[in-house]
């Protein structure tokens, strides 16, 4: 089911036909010719950034065709840059994305989407939120798209694991005995000592909004809202449906005890409970829509909702109040007659004194604000689009995301714990400048730079020798409390960093170039290729592999540097030695225009490359292996997972397309061996497969 306001990215998928021992279907031998016009060749001849664009398609790639059922599918590109029509349109596999891709009528039915991604930095989400509910402790819980929950200790967020990726539209009653949260699939989710865990009963369609009665702190009534007037009733023992007397979807509610609650909805739809049944009001005749109710009393509430509309029912009628904005409203909540705020989109925040409505700073610049809660004492929250959290102590609003936000390019786990993270931050001018990220489960923290450009790639043989390099020859040691520079007989851009051990670590860049430290000085190795090298992974000192554009694959024995040429001209970006008979090299088929290029791997079996077949929609550009069966890989906006057969997409949920399109740049593997990833402003993610 495609969820509100959820990230949704087309997935192209290809089965590839595989054994442990990590072979496959063989690629299409393509010319290994060039030239400085473009011929069909599978390669980017005249160096514009496309391949055999003067022709069909770009030899040996793959490209997307109609495969029925409404999705497309993929068809090799022949050698002669034709496409294979003789040969039928393949369909996709299923990916984890909330997407019906291989179009059967099942949503995510591949067993990785049993999975759950957790996020680690920045803190509590990148994620829309939609909900939060504060206790009278200063603790809370917040929730949003894609089923992510945070919970505030009151010093610090901890993410918290999630059964259902569908949007969580509505959560209350924490700091009781019956915290409860809504989802839009219809699920009735309650906290426990353990986490979160679906109630027995799902309403019939989804569910919007969820309030709690529990004076005293003991929950006795509750009650739910949501699609074509559903209304769910908590009595203390279980939840069972009411009669609303309405079809119209309500996003609302909220009351006084059992025998008084208000819900709100669209086509301006109110409805009043007074005990016994539910009075449906509609007394504007528009098609706007209401999107939150809150009172101080019976005969003092507030609904509000699209285009600026606030309205107030003095225990008789509904009346419009004028307010200085026409943005769309999502909630409302107020601490007493004359303490009364709204939220809504753009970073709108309206507050009612009592005797005027002004629009207040929220300190959450252009993003809009979901939800709203709070406590007596002076404490308010608003949460909203990209993670946003904001609150005000009564001495001013202010930001409640935690974490460091560079933008991270490769991440390495260390050995003995913790992770580092290599990239880059803006200035106020926007220039870019170097900065490392230290992560643990304690939290996460960026050591800014002071040089120019960005760092390429990170590795750790212990928490106290690690390398980052970057453009201009640029590496630097770190030695468990301070990095410095290293000086080597050459300055080029450098895009790779592996070692076996502290003092034999390999270093490749521009041109062909690979520098070897041994513990006392820097030296180049002679390769028998000159592209752009991007990749190095090995299982020692005697067995590494380097990787990089055009082809480039280079073997490393112990004694010589050999080519180990795949027949691809995958500009490759990442690699993974699994065992000697098993390698894997990922990175990007380029397309026939500019910045079409796709995903592309081959894998060696000891004595040959084979190449996966299909379409993979982005560049691949980093990866992690736990066995030959076992596998995943970073494409930017998704993680795909092999299983020594199919390879799989597991998306993310409720990212905007903004950040999605970098979400996940490279990955490595924590202490448990799941995948921990990072991406752009500094996000890192981790999956927890079927939880």
């Amino acid at each position: 089911m495609r969820a509100r306001n959820s990230a949704i990215w087309p997935v192209i998928l290809a089965a590839a036909t595989a054994a442990a021992a990590c072979d496959g279907s063989s690629p299409p031998p393509v010319p290994d010719t060039a030239g400085p016009t473009e011929i069909c060749n599978g390669r980017d001849d005249d160096g514009n950034g496309a391949c055999d664009e003067t022709h069909e398609c770009c030899a040996g790639s793959f490209v997307p065709c109609d495969a029925g059922r409404g999705v497309t599918g993929w068809q090799r590109c022949t050698p002669d840059c034709r496409i294979a029509r003789d040969e039928a349109c393949r369909p996709p596999t299923e990916a984890c994305n909330g997407v019906d891709d291989d179009g059967d009528g099942e949503t995510d039915e591949a067993p990785e989407c049993r999975g759950r991604w957790l996020w680690l930095n920045p803190l509590p989400t990148w994620a829309s939120l939609q909900a939060v509910s504060l206790a009278p402790d200063g603790t809370a819980l917040v929730g949003g798209a894609g089923g992510v929950f945070a919970h505030w200790d009151g010093i610090q967020w901890r993410p918290m694991t999630s059964p259902t990726t569908a949007d969580i539209r509505g959560i209350d009653g924490h700091g009781t005995d019956f915290t409860v949260a809504v989802a839009a699939d219809g699920a009735i989710l309650r906290l426990g000592s353990s986490g979160w865990i679906p109630m027995p009963l799902r309403a019939p369609g989804g569910l919007h909004a969820v309030w709690v009665h529990a004076p005293g702190g003991a929950a006795a009534f509750a009650l739910a809202v949501g699609q074509r007037g559903t209304i769910m009733r908590w009595n203390g023992v279980n939840w069972a449906s009411m009669t609303s007397g309405t079809a119209e979807d309500l996003w609302a509610v909220w009351g006084t005890g059992p025998d008084e609650a208000f819900a709100a909805g669209a086509h301006r739809t109110l409805l009043r409970w007074d005990g016994t049944g539910w009075l449906v009001e509609q007394p504007f005749t528009d098609q706007g829509w209401l999107e939150g109710v809150w009172g101080s009393s019976g005969h003092d509430v507030y609904a509000v909702g699209r285009d600026g509309w606030v309205l107030r029912f003095d225990g008789t009628t509904w009346q419009r109040r004028a307010v200085p904005t026409t943005n769309d409203l999502w909630d409302v909540w107020g601490r007493g007659a004359d303490d009364v705020w709204v939220a809504g989109d753009a970073g709108t925040l309206l507050h009612w004194d009592g005797a005027d409505w002004t629009a207040v700073d929220a300190a959450a610049g252009a993003a809009g604000l979901r939800g709203l809660d709070g406590i007596a004492a002076d404490e308010l929250w608003a949460v909203g689009e990209h993670g946003t959290v904001v609150r005000d102590r009564g001495s001013g609003w202010a930001s409640l995301t935690r974490g460091p936000t560079d933008d991270l390019e490769a991440i390495v786990s260390v050995p003995g714990g913790g992770f580092l993270a290599a990239g880059s931050h803006a200035d106020s001018t926007l220039n870019l400048w170097t900065s490392v990220v230290f992560g643990s489960d304690a939290g996460w923290r960026a050591e800014l730079e002071t040089t120019p450009g960005q760092f390429h790639d990170v590795w750790a043989v212990s928490p106290d020798a690690a390398w980052v390099v970057g453009p201009g020859g640029l590496v630097r040691r770190y030695d468990g409390s301070h990095w410095t520079s290293q000086t080597l007989p050459v300055r080029v851009d450098l895009h790779a960093v592996w070692g076996a051990s502290a003092d034999d670590v390999l270093v490749a860049g521009a041109a062909g170039t690979l520098l070897r430290w041994d513990g006392t000085a820097w030296r180049l190795d002679e390769l028998p290729v000159d592209e752009d090298l991007h990749a190095i992974h090995g299982l020692g000192p005697d067995d590494v592999w380097a990787a990089g554009d055009a082809g480039a694959l280079v073997h490393w024995d112990g004694t010589s540097w050999s080519s180990r040429p795949t027949g691809a001209r995958i500009h490759f970006r990442a690699l993974a030695a699994v065992s000697p008979t098993c390698v894997f090299a990922v990175g990007e088929q380029p397309g026939t225009t500019p910045g079409s290029g796709t995903g592309g791997v081959v894998r060696w079996d000891g004595s040959r490359w084979h190449r996966d077949e299909g379409l993979f929609p982005t560049p691949w550009t980093g990866i992690a292996a736990l066995s030959p069966t076992d596998v995943y890989v970073a494409a930017g906006s998704a993680v795909w997972h092999f299983d020594g057969v199919l390879w799989t997409g597991l998306a993310p949920t409720g990212v905007g397309r903004a950040l999605t399109a970098r979400l996940f740049q490279d990955l490595t593997l924590d202490a448990a061996r799941r995948p921990v990833t990072a991406g752009h402003s500094g996000s890192v993610l981790r999956w927890d497969p079927g939880l």
